[in-house]
């Protein structure tokens, strides 16, 4: 298939098909806009993304308000600031260069010229990453329209639910901040739009755009430095790369270059994440942690009160008497004297996921309204109250991973291969992003940093029931070997 002939196998759809995407495409319009007014309040974080657009709220100056105050609760934490002084500025060495950033310049530029050239209006940033989404949204429609089998199945399996997961409040509001999950979300969505498409449009920078999704995403947030691992066999096919030693040494030079940007650039160059990572991290689940600390060299018996998140009086005070200390050494030491360092760190992850809501204000000073959650949280809700937590997350996870292998090994069928592929991908970076966010920061804001851990295990529940529902579908799907169901899918 061709560019031009793209949306051809949505056009030749049946009625029911077409009206059903175009409730899904409405639904989804619907929600958003219905939130525009819902976003999350500064953690601190913002400074790091936001210095080429703006450096505070409108009432507040650069400066950032003393802890205590009623001014420093209104500005951080508690309450969504809409409004922000437009004053674009150089970004300081500490800044992270994230791709979330370029999401934003096309709403600034909207908002300077046709709005206002001295407030930054958060809603006026926030189109941009939500159309993106949309056509995200689109591009599936498209591929679900090839497979004329099974089209309407997937729209209510896949799309449906996707459309609620971003609708959720809890989801939507980050496009409303200066936060990076937007980034990692919608270039995210986009990367496995590419993917499903990938064999459908016959165009040679077809493969260019991945790599540049792929790029745009590893480099939206430190903590998706891991993604070119996950992703680069399917880009460039592992066997044709390692059949050619140039071809390999591209590939690899590919797959560093945007986790060294990431590192180098994109990460918190603070001390904060270290210090979480210690004291707020292997500390809080340690049984022992009086001896741990004396592993490490730490011999004051009241450094166990250093034992919290590091933006604090307290925690700095003991970041800069411990500092010598803060380090991945000191972490290694703690789980090789302590193994079931990991047993706890694993149960506090499995207890943590499915939670959407990072405990950030949602709603601008003097919004104080009732809100229906349930009607905006609708996803929100369902996971809280029905998904996997605790130890049967990680059983859960593993049956996934099973009940995907035996089908991509048993079935040529395309849906399922391509399916299962992604899939696997999923769970894969659901396990990967866990892990990196509790050694990143310890458990300072986990519910935030398992953002892409949350979306990856959602989509991978919409792929792993579709594709066996299509095992259902499809006659002969268990025998090795066979192709089912002819070309129509």
């Amino acid at each position: 298939m061709n560019f031009g002939d793209f949306l051809t196998p949505f056009k030749n759809s049946s009625r029911i098909i077409k009206v059903t995407a175009l409730f899904l495409i409405v639904v989804f319009l619907a929600g958003q806009y219905l939130q525009l007014q819902t976003g999350y309040a500064d953690n601190g974080d913002f400074r790091r993304a936001n210095q080429l657009f703006t450096d505070s709220p409108v009432g507040f100056s650069a400066q950032p308000p003393e802890f205590g105050t009623p001014e420093h609760k209104l500005r951080y934490y508690h309450y969504w600031q809409p409004e922000w002084n437009f004053r674009p500025g150089i970004p300081s060495l500490y800044s992270a260069f994230s791709s979330t950033i370029l999401l934003w310049i096309p709403g600034a530029l909207l908002n300077y010229f046709f709005i206002s050239d001295s407030i930054l209006y958060m809603v006026a940033l926030s189109i941009f990453p939500r159309l993106l989404a949309g056509l995200c949204l689109f591009g599936l429609i498209i591929y679900f329209s090839i497979h004329k089998r099974h089209t309407f199945f997937l729209l209510v399996l896949i799309l449906l639910p996707l459309v609620l997961l971003l609708n959720t409040s809890n989801n939507a509001a980050y496009f409303n901040s200066f936060y990076q999950e937007s980034g990692s979300l919608v270039y995210f969505l986009l990367l496995l739009t590419w993917f499903l498409l990938r064999g459908k449009i016959a165009n040679s920078p077809w493969v260019t755009i991945g790599y540049g999704l792929l790029f745009l995403t590893t480099i939206a947030k430190a903590s998706n430095f891991y993604f070119p691992f996950l992703f680069m066999p399917v880009l460039f096919g592992l066997k044709r790369t390692f059949k050619n030693p140039k071809m390999a040494a591209l590939v690899l030079a590919l797959t560093l270059l945007p986790i060294a940007f990431t590192i180098t650039l994109v990460g918190d160059r603070s001390p904060a994440n270290r210090y979480n990572a210690l004291f707020f991290g292997v500390l809080v689940s340690s049984k022992y942690p009086e001896q741990r600390l004396i592993d490490i060299g730490i011999t004051d018996p009241d450094a166990i009160k250093c034992r919290g998140g590091f933006f604090s009086e307290l925690s700095m005070a003991c970041y800069e008497k411990y500092r010598d200390k803060v380090s991945l050494k000191s972490i290694g030491i703690f789980i090789l004297r302590e193994p079931t360092i990991l047993v706890h760190h694993a149960e506090r992850l499995a207890n943590t996921m499915q939670k959407t809501d990072n405990d950030r204000g949602k709603y601008a000073p003097g919004d104080e309204t009732h809100r229906n959650e349930l009607l905006y949280n609708e996803w929100a809700w369902l996971k809280q109250n029905y998904f996997p937590k605790g130890w049967a997350f990680y059983w859960f996870l593993l049956a996934q991973g099973i009940i995907t292998i035996i089908l991509k090994w048993k079935s040529a069928h395309p849906l399922v291969q391509d399916f299962s592929t992604l899939n696997l991908i999923l769970l894969a970076g659901t396990w990967l992003d866990m892990w990196i966010a509790i050694f990143g920061d310890g458990i300072a804001d986990l519910v935030k940093h398992l953002f892409m851990a949350n979306l990856m295990f959602d989509l991978s529940i919409f792929l792993t029931i579709a594709i066996l529902g299509i095992a259902l579908f499809e006659t002969g799907i268990f025998r090795a070997n066979r192709l089912t169901s002819a070309s129509n899918g």
